[in-house]
């Protein structure tokens, strides 16, 4: 069956624009939490809930995120930080993450890449400095079955094998006088000494030297302690403490401790002991005293961190090759050590490259950490994307239509109409009597005619400035009766009061900026017109929307080779034409034609018996949910314009384009942070704790996790202590095996806000009913009570 897109166009164009719910139940549920691209929510889990309630939140909160299009800046605590820009430099779509920082030093990260001296046993100290080397890894827009199986996202897409970054560390000696060059003595003898690398204290317990050159040995110097003979020394590492004391030193090089009741194997300077939970004790100093009276001592560290540098070899932690460790979100990555100066045990550089080990992605909500050293991580907060001007290509019946927003107002009209057997093109415009007439040369002529009621669109393009009118010819009259003044009127086809009043040949008026239209002649037989359009910047086959967004009109020439995105050969019929979109470039200037433009091509198809079509771009497209009839694309440009394809399958009877234009400039937050560095946008939505509600009281709220570990939920469900088991069913009716949705006003906000609680009855079935929410056929009306699995009949 056919549909009228000419009659429900304005229904259309409000139900499929980006971040809209009119229509759909797949975006539905996104409303209040998402309202025109901008997030108003904070899920809260239980501080001590499962971590399956955990990992369903922030999967909950990637595909709310991927729907928020506006946000604010981001701010970041906790840490040091650098975003990964400089001033005016944002990071655009298609960037990579050494666009603006090839490295990092102590400028960008002043406390994990300090610069430091190292002060070895004979007290001698040598200088050094920190770096990170950037890599080329790209940002794009992507869905992976891995990741994000239904809801693609603009990310870093990263494979096994990428590299992410190379640390060096460089010993800086001072050159000899006159310039010479600095001879190897110049360099350290790393011994067992504590060393700053990535903002921690590492004890160097051992270098040797191995067939693949120097070999290093790193402990964990956060928990170091000296006890000395008959006396005892607790410390923590972590949350669990150890009571140490010497059970017996051998002498200046050998002792043996006793920690929590049981006693180690002798332990040499240097060298580290494993405990059997797994931690590590090292002896640092051995102050021993022979005689009688004297007391010695043990300088110790404990921890769980030994790290095992080999020149050209994976790095091991506690023994184990890194590569074989997961994160948190599941990445593995590989780290390899490099050390210069190796066939000598002095070193000037080490070098510690890291690459992935499997398949991992960076998205708001995500982030990469660098294993081991656990002091540097990767993270992006947001895609902070302005506002988006909308215009659509569509089926207008027996016509392309294009509806755009101009200088007067939207415009709506044909761009090219098919012959009456509907197997290709045959003009411009509506129809034969509906006629589009434009003109590609400088200085532009247009034959117009009454009957054929043709209409132009002047635009005017200056640097960063521009503006476009669209006119009608209305008539041509002998004022005079003696067929010579044949005065002719062009009104705006937006504007009625806007009009040209040509009254002779050569008689001229100013359309919009700096355009003046001239009558060339004109017939008030048969009401037709010529007339020019002059200045330096007037354009007559160009549109430049309201933002800036320009395209390219099509225009008739039978005796030129067709182009994709200019000339059509009308006399040939042809099947297809493609439309150029170019955007403004980074300072804000105007396509006019150029070959520099950001650009992309829309298709549309007049050989379709159903009618006229735009069945694709020039772009890399992507559904945008799972079995979506949309698809999803973006410019890899600093604007990063969005282009929302319908097509629907099994069908060919209504496919549209929908182009979204920030008009302004689109940019990731990327950081490079210290491990401890939390960030987040104004206007994301966030995973919270239940003790962090205060933070989001204001906000539009989703609970996940029951009262029995969720003390949010204890409130939505009106209890102010949790409430667990047989008396949760009892309070909320869901028994074992359910899961509960429910929606009330929010009993923290003073405003009109909602809380969704979506819990199991245990952990299971919360990540259940975290799924079902997903699927967007929920109502987030107030009074919304769903008890699932329903019993059956």
């Amino acid at each position: 069956m056919k549909i009228n897109l000419k009659k429900v166009a304005s229904v259309l164009a409000s139900a499929v624009m980006f971040g809209s719910t009119l229509g759909f139940a797949a975006a539905a549920w996104a409303d209040p939490f998402v309202k025109n691209g901008v997030g108003d929510a904070a899920i809260v889990v239980g501080a001590g809930a499962a971590t399956t309630d955990l990992v369903a939140a922030t999967d909950l909160g990637t595909s709310l995120n991927a729907k928020v299009t506006v946000t604010g800046e981001t701010t970041v605590s906790g840490g040091d930080s650098v975003k990964l820009e400089r001033g005016s430099n944002k990071f655009n779509y298609g960037d990579a993450l050494n666009a603006a920082y090839t490295s990092l030093d102590h400028e960008e990260l002043s406390t994990v890449l300090a610069d430091g001296t190292y002060l070895n046993d004979d007290n001698t100290e040598y200088d050094y400095e920190q770096k990170v080397t950037l890599s080329a890894e790209t940002i794009s827009f992507f869905q992976d079955s891995k990741f994000n199986d239904k809801t693609p996202v603009i990310g870093f897409n990263m494979d096994k094998g990428d590299l992410i970054l190379n640390y060096t560390l460089t010993f800086t000696p001072d050159e000899a006088d006159g310039g010479a060059a600095v001879s190897s003595d110049e360099y350290p003898k790393l011994d067992n000494t504590d060393i700053t690398m990535l903002g921690k204290e590492f004890f160097i317990s051992d270098v040797e030297y191995t067939t693949n050159g120097i070999q290093m040995t790193l402990l964990d110097s956060a928990n170091k302690a000296t006890v000395s003979e008959g006396e005892s020394t607790t410390v923590m590492v972590g949350d669990k403490s150890y009571v140490v004391s010497i059970d017996f030193v051998e002498d200046s090089n050998t002792a043996k401790l006793t920690i929590n009741g049981v006693t180690t194997n002798s332990i040499d300077e240097g060298q580290t002991y494993k405990l059997t939970d797994g931690t590590y004790v090292g002896i640092k100093d051995v102050s021993y005293s022979a005689k009688d009276s004297g007391i010695s001592k043990v300088e110790f560290t404990l921890g769980i961190g030994k790290i095992v540098l080999e020149n050209t070899q994976e790095v091991k932690l506690n023994d184990e090759a890194i590569s074989v460790l997961k994160d948190a979100n599941g990445y593995k990555s590989e780290i390899k050590a490099y050390f210069t100066n190796s066939t000598a045990t002095d070193i000037s550089t080490i070098v510690l490259q890291w690459k992935l080990d499997s398949d991992a992605w960076v998205a708001p909500g995500y982030e990469l950490l660098m294993p081991g050293f656990n002091a540097i991580k990767l993270s992006m907060t947001s895609w902070v994307a302005p506002g988006a001007e909308e215009t659509t290509l569509d089926d207008g019946g027996d016509y392309v239509r294009l509806v755009t927003p101009i200088e007067d107002g939207t415009l709506d009209m044909g761009i090219l109409y098919t012959n009456s057997s509907k197997t290709g093109f045959a003009g411009l415009g509506e129809d034969a009597t509906t006629k589009l007439v434009t003109n590609a040369t400088a200085s532009p002529s247009f034959a117009l005619n009454v009957s054929e009621d043709s209409y132009i669109v002047l635009t005017w393009i200056s640097g960063d400035e521009a503006e476009s009118y669209a006119y009608g010819i209305t008539s041509v009259t002998d004022t005079d009766n003696d067929g010579v003044k044949n005065a002719t009127i062009l009104t705006n086809l937006l504007d009625s009061t806007d009009t040209l009043n040509l009254d002779y040949a050569g008689d001229t008026d100013t359309a919009g900026n700096d355009m003046t239209v001239t009558l060339v002649k004109s017939n008030a037989d048969d009401e037709t017109a010529s007339i020019k359009v002059t200045g330096t910047t007037a354009y007559g086959a160009l549109i430049a929307t309201k933002e800036g967004l320009v395209m390219t009109l099509p225009v008739i020439d039978n005796l030129v080779t067709q182009t994709a995105d200019t000339y059509i050969n009308a006399s040939a019929q042809p099947t297809t034409w493609a439309m150029n979109f170019s955007e403004e470039d980074k300072d804000g200037n105007l396509y006019t034609g150029s070959a520099t433009d950001e650009g992309f091509l829309v298709t549309v198809d007049g050989s379709d018996a159903d009618g006229t079509q735009a069945t694709g771009t020039s772009l890399t497209e992507i559904d945008e949910e799972d079995d979506s009839d949309y698809e999803i694309a973006y410019v890899a440009s600093d604007i990063a314009t969005k282009v929302r394809l319908y097509n629907p399958s099994g069908t060919s009877s209504l496919d549209s384009v929908q182009i979204f234009y920030p008009g302004a400039e689109s940019y990731a937050e990327v950081y490079v942070a210290e491990t401890s560095a939390t960030s987040g946008a104004a206007g994301s939505i966030k995973v919270i704790k239940d003790s962090e509600i205060d933070s989001a009281k204001d906000k539009n709220l989703i609970v996940v996790g029951g009262s029995c570990i969720n003390t949010v939920a204890a409130t939505v469900l009106g209890k102010s202590a949790p409430v667990c088991g047989e008396d949760f069913t009892a309070l909320t009716g869901v028994a074992a095996g359910k899961y509960l949705i429910e929606v009330v006003a929010s009993p923290y906000a003073t405003a009109d806000k909602i809380a969704m609680l979506v819990a199991g009855y245990d952990a299971a079935e919360t990540t259940l009913a975290v799924a079902k929410v997903k699927e967007g056929e929920v109502s987030t009306a107030v009074g919304t009570k769903l008890i699932l699995p329903q019993a059956a009949a």
